[in-house]
């Protein structure tokens, strides 16, 4: 394994933070908000239960945010789930990079070699009424050989308000040396196609209580035979997988940007509930592999919406509306 060293800035960290573990700030009766932070994680606070929590410890396999919670402290996500221990909340991974598996961490499949996927430079910038900006540089690559992909990460993580908050991620890739074929498991109707093929990409693996599942996209309701747990929705700008946890209904929605590669992306759903495995994704490249010629890039740009209730189509549109325009706001 080559030896990466992480640098974590301390000093920008201690400046941004204070040098405090957090900070109470009320923003009104039923909210007070603080800042936790430690060094391998940033996390927002609601009279104490967790908002959200971003993890970057170096013994991880990926970066992901869990909990992901309502604005109340409602967890809605899951890492780690016996069943699939490389789901890992909200993360990003992919599958293939020229044939190793990047997604199944520790399987020791004997077929496959192992991909690595490790980062440093990670920098924590809180914002005004508790947003933030995560930045952090990552690289892909087999054990004992040097990166084939790298990769500059920004996520920037709204104010909670009205019962919801949005997580905007910008993903650049730069393949290396050489080209990078970025592959999955095909998908039916492929050579060796298989039902659960085509995933990689930014996921959402939802909690185990979170129940009573209901699907939208930006065209509709989305009608699923629930004898068949694998569902991709295609030409659709946004989906909205929703349920009810502890008494009441919420949602988290990924929303498309026009610019991506394969846009409109395809959206891969898992909806097993003898399972608890309930699961949605951007996937990328569900349809084909794709190959990143040398020294050349791919940007991919996502939002996610964590929210109270159930969003219809109407809901989703409006919110990918607004998405697009803050888009171009910063370009």
């Amino acid at each position: 394994m080559i030896n990466v060293k992480y640098t974590i800035h301390a000093a920008a960290v201690a400046m941004i933070w204070g040098g405090c573990c957090a900070f109470p700030v009320s923003l009104g009766a039923a909210e007070a908000f603080t800042w936790a932070v430690d060094n391998s994680s940033v996390s927002l606070l609601n009279a104490g239960k967790p908002v959200w929590q971003f993890q970057y410890g170096a013994s991880l396999p990926k970066p992901m945010f869990h909990p992901l919670a309502l604005p109340d402290g409602t967890v809605l996500t899951w890492d780690r789930p016996l069943d699939h221990p490389w789901h890992h909340a909200l993360w990003f991974s992919w599958k293939y990079l020229n044939r190793a598996n990047y997604w199944e961490e520790g399987r020791g499949i004997k077929t496959e070699a192992a991909g690595f996927t490790e980062w440093r430079n990670v920098s924590v910038k809180r914002g005004e009424g508790f947003s933030a900006l995560i930045g952090m540089e990552l690289a892909y690559h087999e054990p004992g050989r040097p990166p084939v992909l790298t990769e500059v990460r920004e996520i920037r993580v709204s104010t909670p308000k009205q019962g919801h908050y949005h997580l905007d991620w910008t993903m650049t890739f730069i393949a290396q040396d050489e080209d990078v074929d970025l592959n999955r498991t095909p998908i039916v109707g492929q050579e060796n196609g298989e039902p659960f093929g085509g995933y990689a990409g930014l996921s959402v693996r939802f909690a185990r209580d979170f129940g009573d599942w209901q699907q939208v996209s930006t065209k509709g309701r989305i009608q699923l035979d629930p004898s068949v747990p694998f569902h991709a929705e295609a030409g659709a700008d946004g989906i909205d997988f929703s349920g009810a946890i502890a008494g009441q209904e919420a949602g988290i929605a990924l929303l498309d940007c026009p610019t991506n590669l394969n846009a409109p992306t395809p959206w891969y759903t898992v909806m097993n509930p003898q399972k608890h495995f309930g699961f949605v994704q951007a996937a990328v490249i569900y349809y084909r592999p794709y190959v990143l010629k040398a020294r050349q890039s791919v940007t991919l740009r996502y939002r996610v919406v964590v929210h109270a209730g159930r969003w219809s189509a109407e809901e989703l549109r409006s919110a990918r509306k607004k998405y697009l325009k803050e888009v171009e706001k910063t370009k």
